[in-house]
């Protein structure tokens, strides 16, 4: 099993755009059950990369600028160096690089805000539940993480 399973990943940036927030790096790890290691981020990468060429084959804003350090809120090296967003010239830090990558969150957070055809609420509810019933990384249950289904020998049940 994938460390990162597209679908669920996918899954969990249309609920986070939908609510207008990003996660770090160190909450998606946790989101998955696995401790952060940096050495794991690139597989993280690799499967931020095909959520947002799924968005794009769908005329939908990527997904990945979602992903951010804590320590300054920014998307890591790998999302400035792909061409999936308007090509950037600056520094990969700093108050310019903070506002570019907002114009981007921002265009995720109205799309999903609207929810199109329900498709975020939709994909929420096909995430399987994570342990101890929390959609958030703090282990504070809500009420959509009671309403998923489990998981089952590799299938999501219903």
């Amino acid at each position: 099993m994938a460390l990162f399973p597209i679908d669920e990943l996918e899954a969990l940036l249309i609920l986070k755009a939908g609510n207008a927030e990003p996660i770090s790096y160190g909450d998606v790890f946790r989101w998955f059950g696995h401790p952060f290691q940096r050495f794991q981020v690139g597989q993280l990468c690799a499967a931020l990369e095909e959520v947002d060429s799924r968005q794009r084959a769908q005329d939908r804003p990527g997904l990945a600028s979602l992903v951010v350090r804590q320590s300054d809120g920014l998307p890591g090296q790998g999302w400035w160096l792909s061409k999936d967003h308007d090509e950037w010239q600056g520094l990969f830090t700093g108050p310019e690089a903070a506002r570019f990558v907002k114009q981007h969150q921002q265009r995720c957070f109205d799309y999903w805000q609207e929810d199109p055809g329900g498709e975020a609420t939709a994909s929420a509810a096909a995430r399987p539940q994570r342990s101890g019933g929390s959609d958030k990384p703090g282990g504070e249950a809500t009420a959509s993480a009671t309403a998923r289904p489990k998981r089952s020998g590799g299938e999501i049940k219903k």
